[in-house]
């Protein structure tokens, strides 16, 4: 014990902090699909929390500390587009990724709802890029006096 507490001493630098790690929230009703999601974006340093359906996430404490959401157009029995409506009508600012197996010009309505709307087959690093630049510019916003 006396080792532990020699490791920790007051004499100990202090470790710079790190950035926050981009907090995203992932709703897909589909588990493999959402389990990808959370792997692919946690080994992009994410710190991720992924939900089966709207509900949850709006249920979530995660809700108003998230930097992003990426939101499955159609799930079972729900609408992405609703939920993220509903996420705006909260007030919360953070950019909305709609990810889609239709195409895309079917979902230009979604304008002003969403940031961007997404085929599902490019879910990748592309989204992860598009993702890091929104939070940037939204963090950036935040911070503005």
């Amino acid at each position: 014990m006396a080792a532990a507490n020699l490791l920790l001493s007051d004499s100990t630098p202090p470790l710079a902090s790190a950035p926050p790690r981009p907090r995203v929230c992932v709703v897909n009703d589909d588990g493999a699909v959402l389990v990808s999601l959370k792997f692919l974006f946690k080994t992009a340093g994410f710190d991720v929390r992924a939900f089966a359906s709207g509900k949850g996430l709006l249920a979530s404490p995660w809700l108003r500390g998230a930097d992003c959401f990426v939101l499955d157009h159609r799930p079972r029995g729900q609408d992405g587009l609703r939920l993220a409506k509903r996420l705006r009508a909260l007030g919360l600012a953070a950019p909305i990724v709609l990810t889609t197996g239709f195409r895309c010009g079917v979902l230009e309505t979604y304008a002003g709802a969403v940031e961007t709307v997404i085929p599902a087959s490019r879910v990748d690093e592309e989204l992860i890029q598009r993702l890091l630049a929104m939070i940037a510019q939204t963090r950036g916003l935040r911070e503005t006096p």
